[in-house]
């Protein structure tokens, strides 16, 4: 039997081939239903690629008789317009027939496997290599399915058997996939690029670049979250809302399978120069200690989605920031937030997100905040060149705290606008991934209690996120200025002018994933705060500030 696998049948081919071509005289099947590569980068597989597929005008590599040969070319028919079901029952009945038919197992799994059933897909695979090891299509195939599966080892075995020069340009994507799967993402672009330059019909080609751009967006979530932490951007939730909600929005254009639930905890040490309380243009004189000191801190972070269906997504989220100085525990926080969300995939690239946080904080260990936080945002992406998001905040806020003075009275609101530029750049580094340029503008309005904290702020910032060539880690660069304009004579300054504070930040940081549970991140910040306000030849708002710290990001 195994001798006649290449042995054409051509009176019942001449017959099939007939009723095939009367089918396919108005389209094509490829144009009927071409394969979705991009699709692959989720290790979903919608249709196998033109190297693995008969056309279904060709000869049979199997000798059947007429009316199972027949029967064949129905199911392929139907295979390649989409008819799946009945082109598995096509199958079925040809092996019933005869279970000696490796051809009809292959396309029978092939049925399988687009029809989301990896598991039945490798069973298939595998009968039609008991029967006939030297179609090496099947391989082909059975790697994709235990891709689908996660069965990485297996995948990786029958990718080795393609060895015949034609699956080249498969082979490397196949184990772009595998590389993919397996969280390395350097080998992963690699060997895209390396299938890409291989050759290919013009959909893998393109399926290729989309594969850069979801290996990018996850990348990029991945590096906005480490940047977040060591920024302490987390200590001000106005700041990390806009900020998460972003990233959550990105992490959608990964694609692939995706749990219910995220959690993430940083845990860090970190040296501070000059010790200063919790919040954003909102620090009393006395909250500057001026003063050195060491803290531990632990952030965790985590969210479930009670709904993520295509367009929507409802969920819960939570996250805190702890830190432990050793001397000044005076300064200690405990922030607490907690809240729901909700994403709408409303078009093919935008989107529209909310979120709501209940912000409670202690300092020294005693009540200090409560902090009611909204944010809507609209996001549009752009995959070839970045994304573009605008976001308005309102946030309510209570100390628990007595005033010095009315004046001082921080309890009020604030309310945000802000818009988010990222753009897409090439690799600055020979042998390293591409860059990413993230631009922001942020507007507020503050509105207090106490005439000294009225004011309009902007802050301008900038950040790049580049892969290095060596030892696989990745830099960034942040840069920004603030410029706060308060609207009321200051009442501490001496000649009782409006205050005008000028703040300067610069944030560099090294990181390096360890695998898809761990990263580890050493950064530095330095800022230069300088205000008009003088009392007594003090400047009490006045400042400068350098901290350090090393981190370990554990993503759950």
């Amino acid at each position: 039997m195994i001798q006649n696998l290449r042995v054409r049948c051509k009176g019942p081919i001449v017959v099939a081939a007939a009723l095939v071509s009367m089918h396919l005289l108005g389209a094509s099947a490829s144009a009927v239903r071409g394969p979705d590569f991009t699709s692959d980068l989720t290790l979903v597989q919608q249709a196998p690629p033109p190297a693995t597929r008969l056309s279904s005008t060709q000869g049979s590599r199997f000798s059947r008789s007429a009316e199972a040969e027949i029967r064949f070319q129905e199911g392929l028919l139907r295979y390649n317009t989409g008819r799946l079901q009945q082109a598995e029952n096509d199958f079925k009945a040809v092996l019933a027939a005869d279970p000696a038919d490796p051809e009809a197992y292959y396309y029978l799994g092939l049925s399988q496997l687009d029809q989301k059933r990896p598991a039945d897909a490798v069973d298939s695979f595998t009968q039609a290599l008991r029967i006939d090891p030297s179609f090496e299509e099947i391989y082909d195939a059975r790697a994709r399915a235990y891709l689908r599966l996660g069965r990485f080892d297996e995948a990786e075995q029958d990718i080795n058997q393609l060895r015949n020069p034609k699956f080249e340009n498969e082979v490397h994507y196949l184990r772009g996939l595998l590389a993919y799967g397996r969280n390395d993402l350097e080998t992963a672009r690699r060997e895209f690029a390396a299938a890409k330059t291989s050759g290919g019909v013009e959909s893998t080609a393109a399926g290729f670049y989309e594969g850069l751009t979801y290996l990018r967006m996850r990348e990029l979530v991945q590096a906005r979250s480490a940047f977040r932490d060591s920024a302490l951007i987390n200590t001000d939730p106005t700041l990390a809302a806009a900020s998460r909600q972003l990233d959550t929005v990105l992490a959608i254009q990964e694609g692939g399978p995706k749990r219910p639930w995220d959690a993430q905890v940083t845990i860090a040490y970190e040296y501070d120069s000059n010790v200063i309380q919790i919040g954003s243009g909102i620090p009393l004189p006395g909250g500057i200690s001026n003063q050195s000191d060491s803290r531990f801190v632990i952030q965790p972070s985590g969210s479930y989605s009670f709904i993520d269906k295509d367009p929507w997504e409802v969920g819960i989220e939570g996250n805190g920031y702890f830190s432990w100085y050793l001397d000044l525990s005076d300064f200690d926080i405990a922030s607490f937030q907690l809240g729901p969300f909700l994403n709408w995939h409303f078009s093919e690239n935008w989107f529209f997100s909310a979120r709501y946080g209940y912000n409670y904080v202690q300092l020294g260990h005693e009540p200090y905040l409560n902090r009611n936080i909204i944010t809507p945002q609209l996001t549009y992406i752009e995959k070839n060149f970045g994304y573009t998001s605008a976001y308005f905040q309102f946030e309510s806020r209570q100390f628990d705290e007595a005033t010095p003075t009315p004046a001082l009275d921080r309890d009020g609101q604030i309310y945000a606008i802000g818009i988010v530029q990222g753009i897409n750049l090439p690799p600055i580094f020979r042998d390293a991934g591409p860059a990413n340029l993230d631009l922001s503008y942020r507007f507020e309005d503050q509105v207090a209690q106490g005439s000294d904290f009225d004011g309009l702020f902007h802050t301008l910032s900038a950040t790049i996120f580049v892969p290095l060539p060596v030892w696989k880690l990745r830099a960034d660069l942040g840069l920004s200025v603030a410029y706060d304009g308060y609207t009321n004579a200051n009442s501490l300054d001496d000649e009782g002018r409006d205050r005008e504070d000028w703040e300067y930040n610069i944030t560099v940081g090294l990181s390096r994933q360890i695998n898809k549970y761990f990263t580890v991140r050493a950064d530095y910040t330095y800022t230069d705060h300088d205000s008009n306000v003088k009392t007594g030849g003090v400047d009490p708002y006045s400042y400068d500030r350098s901290q350090a710290g090393v981190r370990l990001i554990i993503t759950f």
